[in-house]
């Protein structure tokens, strides 16, 4: 326990000194805040508390050629690169895979078959290319792998446009809607690929399945009971609105900011908002908030069908209605 300009003039020692004091490897230390105003100021995220972070050493690395870059399309259409690597043992596990984060980079460095690299695991974790030591032909795609549809450049980023027809952003986006709501079981990966194969685009279209339709396209009787149980199951669950709304993917918007949003607007009304109106809203730059403006109008049509399916969404309190109760509260009287 120390103050912070302690740290900042014994940083390195401090670290190791951690890294002692018990007798089984350590992969990294937490700083963290412990004045409590300041850690209420920080707050938290969804996903972790803003008080606290992780600092980790990545000492090992490894010099690993590069096989081929495979393409990968995402739910938003963008086209993602990954390094298939020659499989290298790498701080206790076996490598053949890294990202290469988007296809600006893989042509600026030179990413392609034969490229050596230098590799390192991020946090101890994740493998990450470091640097290019080697450089080669780069390896970029001209039409996505998932519908052939020839790739458009935006800025240092490939995209699929055929958002409507794509199998890979259509399976992504169902898989995304049921990963996020988290109350359902059965509707994974394959399960979606075989919807999908079977003409079922979309996530209202899963809702509209009976038994009959899912024994027609192969699915067992027990297994297609099963799949239209935990459909009955995602609707009758009590679910956060927040939740609801982030299953959509609606882009720079994680579960965090839904809530942050839907504590200044019922759910049903965000549709009305402007960007002013968003940019308001404490976290929500300029940027973010036309992004979130012009998504939600794309989403429009399909939230409004699937909210007509009557989920059972647990309301998040305004904040208007917060500060009106506690001004009613004795302790102000």
């Amino acid at each position: 326990c120390v103050t912070a300009s302690e740290i900042m003039e014994n940083f390195d020692q401090l670290i190791e000194d951690v890294r002692t004091l018990v007798d089984y490897d350590v992969d990294g230390v937490i700083l963290e805040a412990i004045n409590e105003d300041l850690k209420r100021h920080m707050g938290a995220t969804r996903h972790h508390h803003r008080w606290q972070i992780a600092f980790k050493h990545n000492l090992e690395t490894a010099e690993v050629e590069v096989l081929q870059v495979t393409a990968q399309t995402s739910r938003s259409g963008r086209v993602n690169p990954v390094a298939e690597l020659e499989p290298t043992r790498l701080s206790g596990a076996m490598i053949s895979r890294a990202t290469a984060h988007h296809y600006g980079m893989v042509k600026k460095l030179g990413i392609g078959p034969g490229t050596i690299i230098e590799l390192t695991r991020s946090g101890l974790v994740i493998p990450k290319i470091e640097r290019v030591i080697i450089p080669s032909k780069p390896q970029l795609p001209a039409r996505c792998p998932s519908c052939q549809s020839e790739l458009i450049w935006d800025s240092d980023y490939l995209y699929c446009p055929n958002k409507s027809q794509c199998p890979a952003q259509i399976e992504n986006t169902v898989e995304h809607f049921f990963k996020t709501l988290a109350n359902v079981d059965g509707f994974g990966r394959k399960t979606i690929e075989k919807l999908h194969e079977n003409g079922i685009d979309s996530v209202y279209e899963i809702y509209q399945l009976n038994m009959e339709r899912l024994q027609e396209m192969g699915f067992g009787e027990k297994t297609a009971g099963n799949l239209m149980d935990q459909l009955e199951r995602s609707k009758s669950e009590p679910i956060e609105d927040w939740r609801f709304l982030g299953a959509f993917g609606i882009h720079r918007m994680g579960l965090g900011n839904c809530e942050r949003l839907l504590q200044h607007f019922p759910l049903l009304d965000i549709f009305n908002r402007t960007m002013e109106d968003i940019s308001g809203v404490e976290g929500f730059a300029e940027k973010t908030s036309e992004a979130v403006v012009l998504c939600l109008k794309n989403i429009q049509q399909d939230f409004s069908r699937i909210y007509q399916l009557g989920f059972n969404l647990l309301r998040t309190p305004l904040v208007a209605d917060q500060a009106d109760a506690a001004n009613q509260s004795p302790i102000f009287n």
